[in-house]
């Protein structure tokens, strides 16, 4: 049987300390600029223990709907997130992931893209759908050029996005929220504080 067509938009909320950090509501407005070129949802996923307290903030215009992962841990673990963003694609099928550019993302982003087969780019700074496929833009040569980067043949692509690339979408909306169900690898890493 042929397998369902990848459609829309998983943004994974990135979150420290409790407090959620800007660049999680800047990859909406990304989102929002590939909306008709991709088709379905845009879906916003919050990861950890407690992260359900992110929803208020996350409940904006252009987020259709916000899931909820609870993990054993309230802070980042990159073999957590990988296997959480790696269940989040299984049941959401999207197009395009979005992620902040950040040292959490640099942890597990890379991997997740590698063993599920999606195209990958890091630093990215514009995003634009054509006739052929998604283009990703971001720097090169220590930012002395920008460079263009395409995915052919990939049917999902994970893009780890620079903070202050985009500007946060204002107002408040209601998006349907769950929470997916997952059971979390056994921790290689431990937060011992801040």
């Amino acid at each position: 049987p042929d397998m369902p067509q990848q459609l829309g938009t998983l943004i994974v909320a990135e979150h420290r300390q409790g407090v959620l950090r800007p660049v999680s509501l800047e990859l909406v407005t990304a989102a929002q600029g590939l909306r008709d070129a991709l088709g379905g949802p845009v879906t916003m996923a919050v990861i950890g223990r407690g992260s359900v307290q992110h929803q208020a903030a996350l409940s904006v215009p252009g987020v259709d709907e916000i899931v909820v992962v609870d993990t054993p841990e309230a802070e980042f673990d990159p073999d957590t997130w990988a296997a959480a963003v790696a269940a989040l694609a299984a049941d959401l099928r999207p197009a395009l992931v979005l992620v902040a550019h950040s040292v959490d993302s640099m942890a597990y982003a890379a991997a997740a893209a590698v063993r599920a087969g999606w195209g990958f780019a890091t630093d990215v700074f514009a995003l634009e759908a054509d006739g052929a496929g998604l283009v990703a833009t971001r720097g090169g040569y220590g930012q002395k050029v920008s460079v263009e980067v395409d995915f052919p043949g990939r049917a999902t692509v994970l893009l780890a996005v620079r903070g202050g690339s985009f500007k946060p979408p204002l107002g408040a909306a209601h998006p349907a929220t769950r929470e997916l169900p997952f059971a979390a690898p056994a921790a290689r890493t431990r937060n011992v504080e801040y």
